[in-house]
């Protein structure tokens, strides 16, 4: 369900005023844009991505200035569903500077298990030493669990691929391209059609794509992205493949080929998507910014 011409014109028009309000250090004013956003959505507000990422833009604006308590005001309203991996990072932050620190271990902890050290790199060390720390008491006690908790919700035959993706997790920290390509291609060829629709397969051939795009290996572009297309069929962020598409575009050096996929990820979600996409940073959202 997309939003009306009207509403989705009076949002492109604030979010342009909120980032040069944020770019001309006006925050305060930028929180103002933000909050009309959220106040002109229809309701259930909830249901529209806008409200997501308006939230956390305002939460992210209120963190930026060190009013901690109204940044975790904001985050609260969406942390719950939240995917983006940029969100527990602030959210973790936040919950730091508020001395709340097993919370904020639970959330750094969580953005390094999923993104490894590269999402630290711009913030202060101390982040990254207290989510390796949480992480490294995290593994000593999974050693001596034998629990299994089921998280891709897969049959009980293929419970064993689960453990054998999360044990492929060390690859990411810190990234070793090669490895995660030649390590995901072998994962993925142990998963049955069947499972397909599950986001299992998703995300592996994610992880596949994003290595070879890094490096350089422009000939399995097209299955890989063919692949994706199809594993997403049923996933609600279906602007995802056109991003992919972009990315593949932008690295073959076809930039207008690649804004044209920009686009069409913007038109079935917003260009907030492109923020913080996998491990490209924001370097896909400032190409988009500077070329629209």
């Amino acid at each position: 369900m997309k939003l009306g011409y009207f509403v989705s014109k009076k949002i492109d028009q604030l979010t342009k005023k909120a980032d040069s309000a944020m770019q001309c250090g006006k925050y305060l004013k930028a929180i103002a844009y933000y909050k009309k956003i959220i106040e002109i959505l229809p309701e259930p507000k909830e249901q529209w991505e806008a409200y997501e990422w308006g939230v956390v833009s305002i939460a992210d604006t209120y963190y930026i200035i060190e009013d901690y308590n109204k940044a975790e005001l904001y985050f609260n309203k969406i942390i719950n569903t939240a995917v983006n991996p940029f969100i527990f990072l602030r959210y973790g932050q936040t919950q730091y500077y508020l001395n709340k620190i097993e919370l904020a271990k639970k959330y750094l902890e969580k953005v390094y298990e999923l993104e490894g050290e590269e999402i630290f790199k711009q913030d202060d060390p101390c982040f990254l030493r207290l989510a390796i720390e949480s992480s490294k008491a995290t593994n000593k006690i999974k050693e001596n669990d034998d629990g299994f908790e089921n998280l891709f919700r897969l049959p009980l035959e293929y419970q064993y691929l689960e453990k054998e993706y999360m044990s492929l997790q060390y690859l990411w920290k810190p990234i070793d391209w090669d490895e995660i390509y030649n390590q995901y291609n072998l994962f993925f060829e142990k998963i049955p059609e069947e499972l397909y629709s599950n986001s299992i397969s998703f995300l592996c051939a994610s992880a596949i794509l994003e290595s070879a795009i890094n490096l350089g290996k422009t000939e399995v572009f097209e299955k890989w992205l063919t692949m994706i297309e199809r594993l997403s069929q049923n996933r609600k962020d279906v602007e995802v493949v056109e991003i992919w598409k972009g990315i593949c575009e932008l690295y073959k050096g076809n930039k207008e080929e690649a804004l044209k996929f920009f686009r069409l990820a913007e038109e079935k979600g917003t260009d907030r998507i492109l923020k913080h996409f996998r491990h490209f940073g924001n370097d896909i959202y400032d190409f988009y910014l500077k070329n629209i």
